[in-house]
């Protein structure tokens, strides 16, 4: 690999980094190599790989077609990873919300519930809106709120 080269493995982007040994006359040659995160990626229907810098923001299909992921690059200190950072819920008029990441919202007859699990995983879940309240109880217990 050449220096600045950049490549995917397992869901991010890596850069190579040719360094020259400038302290060494009788080295020529000599260099080290080093492989950096420099980004997430993602791919596109035909295969082909679309780069996410830090920071960056994008929309992954879940696991039902009303259902999408707002996912985020994100970099803290050495650690990079993909993080959801909202639940998207496609109305019954085609039209998408979005929920913040421990959050709830009332759409139509539903709540929709965007939660994030002990290990990591977030998840959609959809309830019907309670007459008495008790739902709402039992989604606050589980450390949502209205958003």
């Amino acid at each position: 690999m050449s220096n600045k080269e950049r490549y995917v493995s397992k869901g991010f982007l890596y850069e190579c980094r040719v360094n020259q040994q400038s302290n060494c006359e009788n080295c020529p040659g000599v260099s080290s190599v080093s492989h950096d995160i420099v980004g997430c990626a993602t791919f596109d229907a035909l295969d082909n790989p679309i780069e996410h810098p830090f920071g960056a923001r994008w929309i992954e299909q879940g696991s039902q077609s009303q259902f999408k992921f707002t996912m985020e690059c994100e970099k803290n200190g050495s650690e990079v990873k993909k993080r959801v950072v909202q639940c998207g819920f496609e109305t019954s008029t085609g039209a998408a919300r979005f929920i913040d990441v421990r959050c709830m919202q009332r759409i139509g007859s539903k709540l929709v519930a965007c939660i994030s699990r002990p290990d990591g995983s977030v998840e959609i879940q959809i309830h019907p809106v309670p007459v008495d309240g008790s739902k709402t109880i039992t989604l606050s217990n589980l450390g949502l709120s209205y958003c």
